[in-house]
This record gives C-alpha cells, sequence and structure tokens, in this order.
C-alpha cells in the first residue's frame, strides 16, 4: 500500500473517488461486494495507527471516512455500513468501508468474512459506472471549513421523487434529440434537474453527449440523481452543481453548452435571470428547452378533483408550496423565453395519457411541495389514510386516469433554426 502510485488515478488494485483532506478514497476491483472502497491516509507522516495522528489530522481523517460513507450510502442504500480499521498485514493506516446489501449478503447479521472482500473482481464496465457516480456524490462534500448547509426542502422528497414521477414522454426526447443532430460531442446543462429524468431520457437516446451539467440547489436531489443516471455515467464527464439555476457559474472558461434544458422547475425560479445565466453560457447556436406538464393538483379528473378537496380539507384551500404559498408564475414563460437572447421560439404540445396505481399516487403525492408530508406534520398517516381509500375506489371503478399535455418551448438567439 505504501509502494502504490497515489498520484495516479488508477492504481490497479483500485480507482481514485475522491483525494480528501488527510486521506485517499478508493473503490476496489477486487472482492464481491459491490461498493467496497478503501481508504487510505496520504501522509506524511506514515503512521500505522489513528493514535498515532494529530487531533486535527485524526479529525479529519475521520471527516473523509464520513464522506465516503455518506456517498456509499447515498448511492447504494445499504441495509447497513461497515467500517474497518484493521492494519494487521499491511501497517499503513487505512480503513475498509463497504455497504452490506440487503439481497445477497455472504453474511447477514455478522461480520463479512474476508474472503469476500478479497477474492473475485469486480465485473469492470458497472464498475467503472459506479465509480463515476461516487465520484459526483464525493464532489457534492461540503469543505469542513463551510458553515452549515442550509435545510433541504427536497430532503424526505427525494426518494419519492426518483420513484414515482413520470418521465419525458418520448415525443419530447426525439424532439431533443434533433435539437443537437450533428454536433459530434454535445454539452448538456439541465438545470433544476431535480433527480435528473432530462439526462436519464437522453444518455441513452444520444449517446454521443460527450459533458453533461446537472444543476439543482438540493444537494438531495442530486444524489438521488447520481444514483439514477450511474448506468449512464462511464466515458462522459459529468459534473453535479448543488446551486440554484440562477446562480450556475461557468465551470472554466470557454465553456458552452449545446443544449440547455428546464423541465417542471422554472416555476420555481426567476426566469429571466436564469435565462440571462444560459446566455452567458451557451454555445451561440444552442437550443433552450422549457418543458411542463402541469401535475396532479392541476388534473381536473373526478378522482384528483376529490383527492385534491381531501388535501384541501387537512390543509386549506390555498395551494401548499413547501413551507409557502405556491404563486403562478406573473408571465407565461412563452412571453419571458421571447423577450430574452432566445427570442426565436416554436411550442410543441403533446398529449399524455398515464394510469396511475393507488401506491404510486401516494409516492407521488409525497414527492410533491404541496402534500408532502412535512405539510401535515403528525396527521399525514390519516391522510394518507383517507386518500388510499378513496384511491382505491377510484381504481376499482373508471380507473385512475390522467390526461395531460406536456409542452416543450424550444428557443434560440435569433438567426437560429429549429
Amino acid at each position: 500500500m505504501c509502494r502504490d502510485d497515489h498520484a495516479s488515478d488508477d492504481i490497479g488494485r483500485g480507482v481514485l473517488l475522491r483525494r480528501g483532506e488527510v486521506a485517499d478514497a478508493y473503490l476496489w476491483r477486487q472482492g464481491c461486494v459491490r461498493g467496497y472502497c478503501v481508504l487510505i491516509h496520504r501522509g506524511p507522516p506514515h503512521v500505522a495507527e489513528p493514535t498515532d495522528l494529530s487531533e486535527a489530522d485524526a479529525a479529519a481523517y475521520w471527516r473523509d471516512t464520513l464522506a465516503l460513507g455518506r456517498a456509499l450510502t447515498a448511492f447504494y442504500k445499504p441495509l447497513k455500513m461497515n467500517y474497518s480499521t484493521l492494519g494487521n498485514a499491511v501497517p499503513h493506516l487505512h480503513s475498509h468501508v463497504f455497504p452490506r446489501h440487503g439481497e445477497g449478503d455472504p453474511a447477514p447479521g455478522g461480520p463479512m468474512p474476508w474472503k469476500f472482500l478479497s477474492e473475485g473482481r469486480q465485473e469492470e464496465e458497472r464498475f467503472l459506472a459506479d465509480a463515476a457516480a461516487l465520484r459526483v456524490l464525493l464532489r457534492q462534500e461540503p469543505a469542513a471549513e463551510t458553515d452549515e448547509e442550509p435545510e433541504d426542502m427536497f430532503h424526505a422528497a427525494a426518494p419519492h421523487y426518483a420513484l414515482h414521477r413520470p418521465g419525458l414522454p418520448d415525443e419530447a426526447v426525439r424532439l431533443l434529440t434533433d435539437a443537437v443532430e450533428g454536433i459530434e460531442r454535445p454539452v448538456l446543462l439541465d438545470l433544476g434537474t431535480g433527480t435528473g429524468q432530462v439526462p436519464a431520457a437522453l444518455l441513452p437516446a444520444v449517446p454521443r453527449i460527450g459533458r453533461v451539467d446537472l444543476v439543482d440547489s438540493s444537494r438531495s436531489m442530486l444524489a438521488e440523481a447520481a444514483g439514477m443516471l450511474a448506468p449512464f455515467l462511464a466515458g462522459r464527464d459529468v459534473h453535479f452543481h448543488p446551486v440554484t439555476a440562477q446562480d450556475f457559474a461557468p465551470p472554466h472558461d470557454g465553456y458552452r453548452a449545446d443544449l440547455v434544458t428546464c423541465a417542471r422547475a422554472a416555476h420555481w425560479t426567476d426566469l429571466p435571470k436564469v435565462l440571462a445565466t444560459a446566455d452567458r453560457v451557451a454555445a451561440p447556436t444552442a437550443v433552450v428547452a422549457i418543458m411542463g406538464d402541469g401535475s396532479l393538483w392541476t388534473c381536473e379528473a373526478p378522482w384528483t378533483v376529490e383527492l385534491r378537496a381531501l388535501v384541501q380539507s387537512y390543509l386549506g384551500a390555498a395551494r401548499r408550496a413547501g413551507t409557502s404559498l405556491y404563486e403562478e408564475p406573473v408571465r407565461p414563460h412563452e412571453d419571458v423565453l421571447a423577450e430574452s437572447a432566445f427570442g426565436e421560439v416554436s411550442t410543441y404540445r403533446f398529449p399524455v395519457r398515464r394510469t396511475w396505481t393507488p401506491e404510486r399516487v401516494l409516492g407521488y403525492l409525497r414527492s410533491s411541495s404541496f402534500a408532502g408530508a412535512a405539510q401535515f406534520a403528525e396527521r399525514h398517516a390519516d391522510f394518507e389514510g383517507e386518500a388510499r381509500l378513496l384511491l382505491e375506489r377510484h381504481a376499482a371503478g373508471a380507473g385512475l386516469v390522467e390526461e395531460a399535455v406536456f409542452t416543450v418551448l424550444l428557443a434560440r438567439r435569433p438567426g437560429g433554426s429549429l
């Protein structure tokens, strides 16, 4: 371990995930436990025991350990994390950090036998995809000196958002695919990415996308996005930015996005400022796409009308939006786009018919800002009980059918072509 070339990102046995304050985190190729990592103290000085570290370095080593553990937890969602600092055979301070998976764990309820960490080898393609996703999560780790992070209003909603929100319709994906036709290695910038639904749809459809920048103020949403996108990250330059859409800054000189997207998030933003940001970072012929399709709150099917009334019976008539009330955009997005640098706008509307299950509707509500669990506090279980009965009744009758329209606004700077 002391002789490994730690200046390299690939030391053979493992690939670098993060250079921390005093230790480097590697995803290990050996063993049959997916997500097995080794954290290696970097020095100087060379130490074999954590008790040999200064107080400051000991605290930093533990922060590096926790950063790795948080990333593994967010990505793999294990039943338990294991942390082992041994060094009996290799007298150099290091820790084995690995998830315990519910399915296929070789020693459930007990310590992991060493042979499962030392024998065998990870499947390379999945291994590299996992490494790419974990690097994304670890880049989100705040530096030790930063102030406490502001509260993430989507922390509880993020897992439900990833599971229960509908994706983009095929027609919209084809439209976006055509927008980057002829660009050899297009750059995708997704503003207000949420759990990454736009790149999840586009990356398999456009394999030549070379770089993806995902922007969202919620670290919880970005963590879910990293997990969702893991199968598509290998070989791509992927960066997650935990900032608001209007606060995104070019990551390097000369950065230019070929496609800028914002799906189901424009109403959360100051759209004129977002478009001014897009103007600073978009390529001359870039396309901007603002997309959305309303929500179950705005749907007027008999079952959604009754469901909305039930929500209002608990929370009041006004639509909630997290800790405040929802405010409709003052002006249509089309008008704001038309007055921006991207003044040539084309509108596309795609009818969408969805059939829901009661369980998926409940998951959707947990992901929403108007009916998430936090809105109901201690009454959430009562609400879900009533909502489940309502949904099961409608499902047994006419069904839980939603008729929606997915709208895509495609815009370019004047002189471009759509």
